[in-house]
């Protein structure tokens, strides 16, 4: 049974019409009444960048349940039942933290406490601190799945007989050690364990019917479509992998970009109601990709395509597409926020030519630093933000409309350029009402210290942010480091919102845990006088994935890699983990 928080009425209306996603392919045919049918709910990097606040635009409402990630938000704020419904408080959920026996850079102590870790490999096998793994849950409507449910990790190695570039996990509900959770296992399973060649540094996406996964290798650059194998060896973990299509029925479909140049910074995000792609590449040059899940995947390179966005050849980070305005918004090494003007575009301007174009203006966000996170996108406002840890003296938080004509900025400490900002995160109120709302960011302190510095930011009625933030702010770590970006989650069964956020190094406000750390804090009251839960992670953790909220034993949980090399879980004392924490607890 499904409830609906009267504060999302009007927003409830574009989900009710997300049925027409049903229309786009048997493959990826989507059901939103609770019993007709499977309801898939994919996690990945892009639904950390693409938000939906309330509205009573109706129009505007039939325009952005275009995109299925309307639902997902809907659901993940809304909906009761057998997977996400019956909510336990986390709050309730127990936890201890281990701190290493000096507040040092310790970066050989092994985790403690966790449900599970379990190592992706040799030599520096993590995810980048922007980046994040991927979570499938096979059906919203049913209680969570050891066999479907799963989640799926970049190894940012190069692939080999002795190494994975991909592995994906289930029997996720689990504990490490000794067989427990919902799924008595005994730590999660390896169900794919894939060599795909050149090394992948970006986030996977998945298909909405859980069947493929589509990613983007470095070297050449180069989107790869992978159905996952559902027949023979499919990989045993990351150090013993396969193949896709050897010894499986697992099936790699590649896209070599125009021009060959590498992919270090951009994932691909996905317009699931055209079925096209967009990523961007080292030289400054965004592409687009067509079929990506229910085609054939092509590159377009005709009426424009692929198109420059950085005359200074800057290195393009994941590009956002906003299907109110049809701009595509992306970052770059060089510190802009740029934009390119797609055909049916409504918004802004072209340098030269039509659409498809740059557009003009570009924002200069930073003076001293390059943008390493790709900006996010409130479809209903119209705002895009963004950050850098240097423009002049301060780290700021930047605000623009969707034509770039529009920028407001906030400063949140000290300029650090050694040491990037991260995206931050909105609370559930901004996503019922934005002049209610608060915008969480780690920004620096206001002194030599630099310290990482959990910050607040208000907005007025229109969408646009108050010209500082919030008096009160929190200090994350001590010494020059950066946090992880910053995950937020509302818990329907007890109303708190949660928080959380890693640091890289000497972590906490009062009681230091060397080598990094991640946190929990609760936010329903506002800005948190202490952490609820902090524990070791080396060097802190890639971006951070949530699940469900659930009352099924370690069903609400976090997903991510450590930043750091060492021992896992699963004994494997070499490269990054694989990590699984229940969430305010971080058991």
């Amino acid at each position: 049974m499904w409830t609906l928080r009267p504060s999302t009425l009007y927003l409830a209306l574009a989900v009710a019409g997300i049925a027409i996603i049903a229309a786009l392919s048997g493959s990826h045919r989507v059901i939103a009444q609770s019993g007709q049918g499977r309801l898939g709910l994919p996690e990945d990097w892009s639904h950390r960048h693409v938000i939906f606040s309330n509205t009573r635009d109706i129009p505007l409402l039939l325009k952005i349940r275009q995109d299925p990630r309307i639902l997902h938000q809907w659901l993940k704020q809304n909906v009761s039942g057998p997977n996400s419904g019956s909510r336990v408080p986390v709050e309730q959920l127990q936890f201890r933290t281990k701190e290493p026996d000096s507040d040092s850079n310790d970066r050989s102590v092994s985790q403690d406490h966790v449900d599970w870790s379990i190592s992706l490999g040799g030599g520096n096998s993590i995810m980048p601190r922007t980046k994040y793994p991927a979570k499938y849950s096979f059906d919203i409507n049913a209680t969570p799945s050891c066999t479907n449910d799963f989640t799926i990790f970049s190894t940012g190695r190069i692939g080999n007989a002795g190494q994975a570039t991909l592995v994906g996990f289930n029997n996720l509900y689990s504990t490490q050690g000794a067989a427990g959770g919902f799924c008595n296992h005994n730590g999660p399973s390896v169900k794919w364990a894939y060599n795909t060649g050149s090394v992948i540094m970006t986030s996977p996406v998945i298909s909405l019917d859980g069947t493929k996964v589509a990613f983007v290798s470095r070297a050449p650059g180069t989107v790869h479509v992978l159905t996952l194998g559902t027949t023979g060896g499919n990989g045993a973990s990351a150090i013993t992998p396969v193949v896709p299509g050897t010894g499986n029925n697992a099936v790699d479909v590649r896209v070599a970009l125009n021009a060959g140049h590498l992919v270090s910074s951009s994932s691909l995000f996905v317009d699931y109601g055209s079925d096209v792609g967009y990523v961007g590449d080292d030289n400054g040059v965004l592409h687009k990709i067509t079929g990506v899940f229910t085609g054939t995947p092509s590159e377009v390179t005709t009426g424009g395509w692929p198109l420059t966005v950085s005359l200074g050849a800057a290195r393009l980070n994941d590009p956002v597409f906003d299907f109110v305005s049809k701009n595509i918004f992306v970052t770059d090494a060089a510190g802009n926020l740029s934009y390119v003007r797609e055909v049916g575009n409504a918004s802004g301007a072209c340098a030269s030519g039509a659409p498809p174009c740059r557009g003009f203006p570009s924002v200069a966000v930073s003076s001293g630093s390059a943008i390493v996170d790709s900006p996010v996108v409130d479809y209903v406002t119209g705002r895009v933000f963004s950050e850098t840890a240097a423009n002049g003296a301060n780290a700021q938080i930047i605000q623009t409309d969707t034509a770039l004509g529009s920028v407001v900025r906030v400063n949140v400490g000290l300029q650090n350029a050694a040491n990037p900002l991260h995206n931050g995160a909105f609370d559930s109120n901004y996503l019922n009402n934005v002049s209610t709302g608060f915008y969480y960011v780690c920004g620096k302190a206001n002194n030599a210290t630099l310290d990482p510095t959990l910050y607040r930011i208000g907005f007025n009625a229109a969408g646009v942010m108050n010209s500082a933030p919030g008096a009160a702010t929190f200090r994350l770590g001590r010494a020059a480091g950066q946090c992880s970006p910053i995950t937020q989650l509302l818990n329907t069964g007890s109303g708190k919102q949660w928080l959380f956020v890693s640091v890289s190094t000497r972590c906490g406000g009062t009681a230091l845990i060397g080598g990094g750390c991640i946190m929990s804090f609760d936010t329903t009251s506002g800005m948190p006088a202490a952490a609820t839960a902090s524990v070791l992670q080396r060097n802190g953790t890639s971006g951070i994935i949530i699940d469900n909220v659930s009352t099924v034993a370690q069903a609400s949980s976090i997903y991510f890699t450590n930043e750091g090399t060492g021992p896992c879980g699963d004994g494997i004392a070499t490269g990054g983990c694989a990590t699984k924490l229940t969430q305010a607890g971080l058991q």
